[in-house]
């Protein structure tokens, strides 16, 4: 069995619905929770946007040129007009037309009970699927800690640490009982479960958010950038350590020791090789290549067959190979900065975009062990591992060029596909 819940942002047309894409369930949001109009949320990506006066946002009108947070787009669209963002449960292929209407339970979507219901959701999942139901793969995707910040109001925190507002640490405090509620549905199953934990990328250091309302890099501050590199942010939407180091936790009742850590470097294109492993399913039949080694050698106390050298490509926010690493070595062949950022930029902000990129010939290469806020290139790096990086890059591109493309075409578009319960409301207000 699979389930989904939580953001998909792949589509709700019914081709790309989740339950179109390999999941039986699904219940959560399309897209982003800021993507798109609201009744009350207490704090959105832009100061402007503060709900805590209860003033609504998603209008009883829809003028071609509305938007939310000034970014509508003319005709009022899903994806950041002033059509409130639905929240969908589905159950198997059960679209009644294009945008799967038919299955959108809430709309708009209330912020402050979504991470409630999804851990509700789980737990539920959790339970129905316990042995002798035959093995689930459970995909949680929580909307926190994306803007619009909101929670349930017993997680009200008066203070947050460092620079961090309140509602940022309470909406951290309310996820991380969602994990923990899900752990324990898991332990209480019975079943041997294995919960893998990690995200899409690092705190998002970018113009576009209030600035306490991001996590903290750490020491990961792309510290070059900041400075000689032009400025800007060096975390979400960059290849900086700050935007693409993320957590790695899992657990394993009964196989994985508590407290032991993995030496060797992984990436979360690693889970798909690992979770096809451990369920006997050969990738080898499908004829393409999939990125990714299999962990679950490692995760029994193993270790991985893969060397201390291993390579892992960071692509940037358009999809380019513009940085990687070879073991401890993260290379450049590009490198650009988020526009404006928030707490560590210099004063000078970049975006990424070709305008803004700066080209390396030689590339840059930082010594991640000994310099993990990427401040200084080395002035002499390894010539095997710059040999080695450069033949891995040109061998990866020519096998994007020639793999699997995408046949969803872009030009479609309009008032046909949003995502709407109720035709007759101008931001498809629910009203059932």
């Amino acid at each position: 069995s699979t389930a989904m819940i939580g953001k998909w942002h792949l589509g709700h047309n019914e081709p790309h619905h989740p339950t179109y894409r390999g999941f039986d369930s699904w219940f959560g949001l399309p897209y982003s929770g800021d993507m798109g109009c609201l009744d009350t949320t207490p704090q959105s990506c832009y100061g402007g946007d503060d709900r805590t006066q209860g003033t609504p946002s998603c209008p009883a009108l829809c003028p071609d040129d509305a938007g939310h947070g000034g970014r509508g787009v003319s005709g009022g669209t899903a994806e950041g007009g002033c059509v409130a963002i639905p929240l969908y449960d589905t159950h198997g292929r059960d679209c009644g037309g294009a945008p799967c209407s038919d299955s959108i339970v809430e709309q708009p979507y209330d912020p402050f009970m979504l991470n409630t219901r999804y851990a509700a959701r789980a737990r539920e999942v959790i339970s129905m699927n316990a042995p002798p139901a035959p093995p689930l793969f459970l995909y949680v995707a929580f909307a926190h800690t994306h803007t619009p910040l909101a929670y349930e109001a017993r997680w009200n925190r008066t203070a947050g640490p460092g620079h961090h507002s309140p509602v940022f640490a309470s909406t951290l405090a309310e996820v991380d009982w969602a994990v923990g509620e899900i752990r324990k549905a898991a332990d209480a199953s019975g079943a041997p479960w294995l919960i893998w934990v990690s995200a899409d990328n690092g705190p998002a250091d970018l113009a576009m958010v209030n600035c306490d309302s991001v996590g903290d890099p750490g020491p990961y501050v792309g510290s070059w950038q900041r400075s000689g590199g032009g400025g800007g942010g060096s975390c979400k939407g960059t290849t900086w350590e700050g935007g693409h180091r993320v957590i790695g936790l899992a657990y394993w009742r009964g196989t994985i020791d508590a407290g032991r850590t993995i030496p060797e470097l992984t990436g979360t294109v690693d889970l798909l090789p690992t979770f096809a492993a451990l369920a006997g399913a050969p990738l080898a039949k499908y004829g393409r290549t999939f990125d990714g080694i299999d962990l679950s050698p490692a995760l029994v106390g193993a270790g991985l067959v893969e060397d201390e050298d291993r390579i892992l490509f960071h692509p940037n926010v358009t999809g380019a190979l513009d940085a990687m690493r070879v073991g401890k070595y993260k290379i450049f062949f590009e490198s650009s900065g988020a526009r404006d950022g928030c707490f560590y930029n210099n004063g000078s902000h970049r975006w990424p975009g070709k305008e803004n990129v700066i080209y390396h010939d030689p590339p840059l290469v930082f010594d991640l062990d000994a310099d993990p806020g990427e401040a200084t290139p080395l002035t002499s790096a390894p010539p095997d591992v710059l040999a080695r990086a450069k033949t891995a890059r040109a061998d990866k591109l020519a096998n994007i060029s020639k793999g699997l493309r995408s046949n969803v075409s872009y030009e479609l578009g309009g008032s046909k596909y949003w995502p709407c319960s109720n035709r007759s409301s101008a931001c498809c207000r629910l009203s059932r």
